[in-house]
């Protein structure tokens, strides 16, 4: 009696973690990319990199708030960053950046689903990811980063996005940096206004050719 009775307990936290799970998924948030079939998903680093069609949305995970924008984050391209305000992310930042434009206002309210950008003309595609309140992003703030590395920050924002219906090839495996990695060291003013990150860009020739495929 007391199996049974043990087995209908565990039976019942299953059926109640099945629905927290899809609530998180279908309830609070949705899929930065909702409405798009041809994206491509590139590598994860700080964050995930993607690729999209001109003009579609990159859209507000879950309901928020636009916190900052930083006009000249890599190669000429800006980023944004915004705090979710629902959800069991609350509290949380996301931010997108590089081949990004039609930015959202800092301090505007943002909806699940509503635009926080939209996909430019040209550029080198955009990263989303966990941000911090400083603007720097999660990855710099915790682990540290260096060119190519697999950041636990960036597996965390690809499996949330996984949850969400977003499909790709995910990176999901934490990877060692090559060099000691840069850290924190708070936001300067070269910092804000437009000192580049970044190194050589972060998608190999065949990557190239299938994405080019991929948003035609």
């Amino acid at each position: 009696m007391t199996r049974w009775l043990c087995w209908l307990l565990l039976l019942a936290a299953a059926l109640t973690l099945g629905r927290a799970a899809g609530a998180y998924a279908a309830g609070a948030y949705e899929s930065p990319f909702a409405g798009d079939t041809s994206y491509y998903v590139g590598r994860t680093d700080m964050g995930v990199d993607v690729c999209l069609r001109r003009g579609e949305p990159i859209r507000a995970i879950g309901s928020g708030v636009i916190t900052g924008v930083i006009r000249d984050w890599y190669a000429h391209e800006p980023y944004i960053w915004y705090e979710l305000t629902s959800g069991p992310d609350s509290g949380r930042y996301v931010y997108v950046a590089e081949q990004i434009t039609g930015l959202a206002r800092v301090g505007q309210a943002v909806r699940r689903g509503q635009p926080v950008a939209r996909f430019a003309r040209r550029g080198t595609c955009i990263e989303t990811g966990w941000a911090s309140a400083s603007g720097w992003t999660l990855a710099q703030v915790t682990t540290g980063y260096t060119e190519g590395q697999v950041t636990d920050a960036g597996v965390s924002f690809a499996r949330l996005l996984i949850s969400l219906g977003v499909r790709g090839n995910f990176e999901l495996v934490p990877t060692k940096p090559s060099s000691p990695a840069r850290g924190h060291r708070g936001i300067s003013d070269s910092r804000r206004h437009g000192t580049s990150r970044r190194g050589t860009r972060r998608f190999s020739s065949r990557q190239r050719k299938r994405r080019r495929r991929s948003v035609r």
